[in-house]
């Protein structure tokens, strides 16, 4: 199961891979960049609201995530995933069933919705990205960065990324998917360096006794 809502221009589109970034939105994404790794762990609650007006269709979710280093927990949309480095759990309470898979290093999904680690650092790989503007968001003045996949084959053709003036924190970003769907994510809360224990990455069988556990290794 994948935890996506099945979720620039012209002429940014047009520039080269070899070409330069932004150097504005670089020095921006270089000091959050500096900023999100210093913190040993993340407690981060968020919104997520999607809209697509050509199916009428507009849903509404909290989220909550935990992370500490690789590791991470995440609930969401009627599931909870945990993640211990290597092993990926995904449960559904509704229906009572965990979905088992085996991540190997570097093969996790880089989709900020599938692998919510990247939420905070997705610019670092794989995407252009130019300094858009200084707006408002959620209420606070942001720098507003525009980013383009490399990869034309993505679900998505630009993401916005709202930054805080002090570039310490993302305080939100849209995600625009060629399907028409629009996804504002809004962080509501966010709290570094949250004692963790390793015990809350990793599913409990005997904290689920009703659940179907389904394993998906090969």
């Amino acid at each position: 199961m994948k935890l996506i809502l099945t979720w620039i221009t012209l002429a940014f589109f047009a520039l080269s891979v070899n070409a330069q970034q932004d150097p504005k939105a670089k020095e921006i994404l270089d000091e959050l960049s500096e900023a999100t790794k210093a913190h040993s762990t993340l407690k981060v609650k968020f919104t997520s609201k999607a809209v697509n007006k050509g199916a009428d269709m507009e849903e509404l979710y909290k989220g909550e995530l935990w992370q500490k280093g690789d590791k991470y927990r995440l609930d969401f949309m009627d599931a909870i995933t945990f993640f211990d480095g290597t092993t990926k759990w995904v449960y559904m309470p509704d229906v009572q069933e965990v979905n088992v898979f085996s991540v190997d290093d570097g093969e996790e999904s880089g989709d900020i919705f599938d692998n919510p680690q990247k939420i905070f650092t997705i610019y670092e790989d794989g995407f252009k990205y130019r300094y858009d503007s200084q707006s408002e968001f959620n209420g606070e003045q942001v720098h507003v960065i525009e980013l383009v996949p490399e990869d034309k084959d993505q679900e998505y053709f630009k993401i916005k990324i709202y930054v805080s003036l002090a570039k310490t924190a993302i305080n939100g970003f849209k995600y625009f998917a060629k399907d028409g769907t629009r996804i504002t994510v809004t962080i509501d809360e966010f709290k570094p360096n949250v004692p963790m224990k390793e015990a809350m990455f990793t599913f409990d069988e005997t904290q689920y006794p009703e659940a179907d556990v389904i394993d998906m290794r090969m």
